[in-house]
C-alpha cells in the first residue's frame, strides 16, 4: 500500500541536506579533541547551530558526543537529515496497518522488501532503515491516539 505523500519519509529532502549535515558531524567531532580550547568550543557551537538551522532541531553538544557508540557517522547523518513525521488529520485504519507493517518489516530484517531505497545514500554506505524504523515509530505516536486503558505512566 502506498500512503499518502505527508506520511512517507521525506528521502529526497534527507539526500540533500546529508552531504551538509555529515560535514557538519566532522567538524563537530574534529572540533572536540579539547574542550578547555575556545576555538574548539566556538566551533561546536557553531556545528550545532548550523545543524539546527539546516533540520529545524533543537541538538545539543550531548546528542553529537557519542552517537559513534551505537551507529556510524553516515548513519547518523542521515537520521538527522531525515524530515520528522507530521502529524495529519484523519489518519486510516489502513494507513496505521500500513506503518505498522513497515515497522515489523524492519525488525524483522526483512527491510528489502520496503521500496524506500536510495540510490545516492546506499552509494554512501547509509543503512537507512535504522532512521526509517524511528520515523514509522514517531508517525505513529504522533497520529494515533492512545486509548487511556493503554496510557503509560512513568
Amino acid at each position: 500500500m502506498i500512503l499518502r505523500q505527508e506520511l512517507e519519509p521525506d528521502i529526497k529532502i534527507a539526500e540533500e541536506l546529508y552531504p551538509q549535515i555529515l560535514k557538519l558531524i566532522q567538524e563537530f567531532d574534529e572540533s572536540t579533541g579539547d574542550i578547555l580550547n575556545e576555538t574548539d568550543t566556538k566551533k561546536m557551537k557553531s556545528s550545532i547551530e548550523s545543524i539546527n538551522l539546516l533540520t529545524g532541531m533543537e541538538l545539543a553538544p550531548d546528542d553529537l558526543f557519542e552517537y559513534w557508540a551505537s551507529t556510524s557517522i553516515e548513519d547518523f547523518a542521515f537520521a538527522i537529515s531525515l524530515p520528522s513525521p507530521k502529524k495529519v488529520d484523519n489518519i486510516s485504519h489502513q494507513e496505521i496497518e500500513e506503518i505498522k507493517f513497515r515497522i515489523s518489516l524492519i525488525e524483522n530484517g526483512e527491510y528489502l522488501k520496503l521500496e524506500n531505497e536510495s540510490p545516492f545514500l546506499a552509494n554512501k554506505g547509509v543503512f537507512i532503515y535504522t532512521a526509517l524504523l524511528s520515523y514509522y515509530n514517531e508517525l505513529l505516536y504522533r497520529n494515533v491516539p492512545t486509548p487511556p486503558e493503554e496510557t503509560i505512566y512513568l
